[in-house]
């Protein structure tokens, strides 16, 4: 957590203090404290008190800083950092942006306030997952930091998040901050995490071999591989672990992982029946080569509190798609208490999207929709890029300037460079959100259909405020749905349906209504692609449910290949298998869970097989495809000779007898 630091006299104005003109006279029984001791008291409680016991303490002091515009700036930006520890994110940005604007530009003596409240927005857009609005930030922070730590947290974030959106720049972040720490005094857990987070930024990069070297050096920094564990020990020695892995180096791998705790919890393996394998597909445009090792931590009542990419194969955009997705898994609170505290935090699975239901994306559809009406308005469609890199982006917003002049007469051709910069991965939410809502605007005026004009307003939807937050992106669908211009028509309806279904993502009734409501509108042609998405989404929720029945004759509606396994009259029996329990990990005490996936051929033979889920990480990836290759299913009778059922899931658990 970004620690703030108390400034003395941060409310002296020149060389007296500010007085508190508007305060009642003080009571014979309770004095009343100064606005400078006020102050004080709060700055206290921001380092050992409560997020609302620091948040009442601000909010006493707003009303008697009235009349003075720097001081209030000054307090709301304390403010703001307790209601970011309550969760109140959009809150917080907001009260950040706008107290930044209203302190004096001119005033050394509030540099740091301004680089506090830098890294603040940082740390928040970080947190959300935004990471291309928290280099922003972090950069902004680390051009005006007026001190070495300033500077110090200000790379250290650039590095995190530049690693995922713009490798070239963590590269120079990270020889940035090797040139500070060289010409100043720094604590050995600081060094560490500088070399854990360069060891990450190697691996993503491919350089496992200096990654490992890098991640090592962290670990004995953190005191080394003994007995004693921290958090800190924990992401440090996992990151060993996996560089190791990488670079076929089993024996060590083990040894480093065992030292994190990962994958001997004391009561087993955690639940993982409560996880959903997100489908290929979809409006990420997963694939199945894509591969990701995110980190997580479970909180009490059994959400996820906070989730981050580590190591992803496929790229930055990949990776921080896996984490979002994880932000919606959930377990069984009385679950959860059986697992010890510090077994819930910075846990680390391998994933791959499923191919069982594979689906196309709401936005393709939606896309082509726009593109088609902007042709016919002899407008050049956008490309809509999601690969779109950092370089790309700057173009594209200087080819945005180059055409204001000319689009403020006649704005339509902006529409698709608005949008290019609205579906960037690299881009900051609240402007993909600027952008989409502006793209929005100038549809609206120019009479474009509710499905071509949809394309920006969910992707507005989707990217306002900096908190994900699932009802609020719900409440915002509906507000559309009750939108004239989108109740009308039938496409517009059902795209809205799907895109809500989608992000409630859950087993029960909510997400399967949006769905019935989708599959049932009666304006909408039979071969429509959106109704055929929506046929797909209801298969994969009443497979996940355990409606198998219902799953095959939703999907069958759909006109999609329907040789899933999860849809075929009858899967194919595993009839022999035979796994073996790595020597390595029963050596050093590991248990955990693979998810494998793969197409069972008409001999009843495996074939293709991914790892879509695995904890720990890589720990059971080659026992679990050995077991596979050898496996034998029944034989199922196909006309074709082809498949006997595709996209079939089978889960292996590593026990070790208690």
């Amino acid at each position: 957590m970004l620690r703030w630091v108390a400034l003395a006299g941060a409310l002296v104005s020149g060389t007296g203090a500010a007085q508190d003109q508007h305060a009642a006279p003080p009571s014979a029984s309770q004095p009343t404290l100064t606005v400078q001791q006020a102050f004080d008291q709060a700055s206290a409680l921001d380092e050992t008190g409560t997020p609302a016991a620091r948040l009442a303490a601000w909010e006493s002091l707003e009303p008697r800083m009235r009349g003075n515009k720097r001081n209030l700036a000054v307090v709301r930006l304390r403010k703001a950092r307790a209601l970011a520890a309550l969760g109140r994110r959009d809150e917080a940005v907001e009260l950040l942006g706008e107290s930044l604007a209203n302190l004096p530009a001119g005033d050394p003596s509030l540099l740091t306030d301004r680089v506090l409240g830098l890294l603040m927005l940082g740390k928040i857009a970080e947190a959300a997952l935004d990471y291309p609005a928290a280099i922003e930030h972090y950069r902004a922070a680390g051009a005006i930091a007026a001190t070495p730590s300033e500077k110090l947290t200000a790379l250290l974030g650039l590095i995190k998040t530049e690693t995922f959106v713009d490798p070239a720049a963590a590269a120079r972040s990270v020889a940035d901050t090797e040139r500070l720490v060289a010409s100043i005094s720094i604590a050995p857990d600081a060094l560490a995490e500088l070399r854990r987070l360069d060891a990450e930024r190697l691996l993503n990069a491919g350089d496992s071999k200096t990654a490992q070297a890098k991640a090592s050096e962290a670990v004995k920094l953190l005191g080394g591989l003994t007995m004693k564990t921290g958090l800190d020990d924990v992401r440090a020695r996992s990151d060993v672990a996996i560089a190791a892995l990488l670079n076929d180096q089993v024996n060590v791998a083990r040894q480093y992982l065992a030292m994190t705790g990962a994958g001997r919890l004391p009561k087993g393996p955690f639940a993982v029946e409560e996880i959903t394998i997100p489908d290929c597909g979809g409006e990420a445009e997963l694939k199945p080569a894509d591969m990701a090792v995110i980190e997580f931590s479970i909180a009490d009542d059994g959400r996820v509190l906070e989730s981050e990419p580590v190591y992803s194969a496929g790229g930055g955009r990949v990776a921080l798609e896996f984490a979002r997705m994880a932000r919606t898994w959930f377990w069984d609170p009385n679950k959860i208490k059986e697992m010890p505290v510090f077994y819930r935090y910075r846990m680390r699975v391998e994933m791959r999207c499923s191919t069982g239901f594979e689906r196309p994306s709401i936005f393709t559809y939606l896309n082509a929709s726009l593109a088609s009406w902007l042709s016919g308005k002899g407008i050049e469609p956008p490309a809509f890029a999601t690969g779109v890199d950092a370089a790309v982006l700057d173009k594209l917003r200087e080819q945005l300037r180059k055409m204001e002049p000319q689009g403020a007469a006649t704005p339509l051709p902006l529409v698709p460079v608005l949008l290019q910069i609205a579906s960037s991965p690299v881009a900051p939410r609240d402007e993909r959100f600027a952008t989409a809502t502006r793209a929005d605007d100038i549809l609206a005026r120019a009479g474009a259909p509710a499905s071509a004009r949809l394309a920006a307003t969910l992707q507005a939807a989707r990217n306002r405020g900096a908190e994900m937050d699932r009802r609020k992106t719900i409440a915002r669908v509906d507000a559309l749905l009750a939108d004239p211009a989108f109740a009308s028509d039938p496409e517009a309806k059902v795209a809205l349906q799907l895109f809500a279904a989608s992000v409630i993502n859950d087993k029960g009734g909510t997400a399967r209504a949006r769905l019935q409501a989708a599959v049932n509108e009666t304006g909408l042609a039979a071969d429509n692609p959106l109704r055929a998405a929506a046929w797909a989404q209801f298969a994969s929720l009443e497979q996940a449910s355990g409606n198998t029945a219902a799953a095959r004759e939703a999907f069958v509606k759909s006109g999609l290949d329907a040789t899933q396994c999860a849809l075929v009259d009858q899967t194919p029996r595993l009839l022999t298998y035979s796994t073996a329990f790595p020597q390595e990990a029963l050596m050093w005490g590991f248990e955990g869970i693979n998810i494998v996936q793969g197409d069972i051929d008409a001999e009843g033979k495996f074939h293709n097989d991914r790892i879509v889920f695995a904890y720990p990480a890589f720990v059971f990836d080659q026992s679990s495809r050995q077991t596979f290759a050898k496996a034998r299913f029944a034989k199922s009778y196909r006309p074709d000779g082809g498949l006997g059922c595709g996209g079939s899931t089978q889960r292996i658990r590593y026990m070790i007898p208690h």
